[in-house]
């Protein structure tokens, strides 16, 4: 697919250090997504390409085999705004090194939304829920107003 020209671009040898790479997409039978995901317990660092219902269905048991991912890119990534959903969930449960999340789709203004996706990059980031709506939400939702006052507004700003 379009990855592997990253990992070998055409005439030029191969990425150093030499990484794992495995492309799973939906299609692909339990058998096959197993013995990929068995290949990658030799210690080099390791590169999945799945999809979200592929890893949702797949990863918690290679994890639990003593599987390890070390940098998650979850590309998409607006479609783990639901927190508490199923491939949030799952994705949140992997414990990587690092997560990257990428997306060009707006979170629909959403804070809410906006707070899923920063708690999946550094857990507990945002505080409580009491904390998170009095120092974000409120400001922000007041300082939009079309009868907030100056004041109001700049604060709303400020938590923006």
């Amino acid at each position: 697919g379009e990855i592997s020209k990253f990992f070998r671009p055409a005439g030029r040898p191969a990425v150093t250090p030499p990484l794992v790479y495995v492309a799973i997409d939906d299609r692909a039978q339990r058998a096959f997504v197993q013995a990929q995901l068995d290949r990658l317990r030799g210690g080099a660092p390791i590169f999945v390409a799945m999809t979200y219902g592929m890893a949702q269905r797949h990863l918690p048991r290679f994890m639990g085999r003593g599987g390890r991912v070390d940098v998650l890119i979850a590309d998409e990534a607006h479609a783990l705004r639901s927190h508490g959903a199923a491939r949030y969930n799952a994705v949140r449960a992997l414990p990587a090194r690092a997560l990257v999340l990428a997306t060009a789709t707006p979170v629909h203004n959403s804070l809410d939304e906006l707070r899923a996706l920063l708690e999946l990059c550094g857990p507990g980031a945002t505080g409580s829920d009491t904390f998170f709506r009095e120092f974000f939400v409120a400001p922000i939702e007041r300082g939009r107003d079309d009868e907030a006052t100056y004041a109001q507004w700049l604060r709303g700003a400020a938590a923006a």
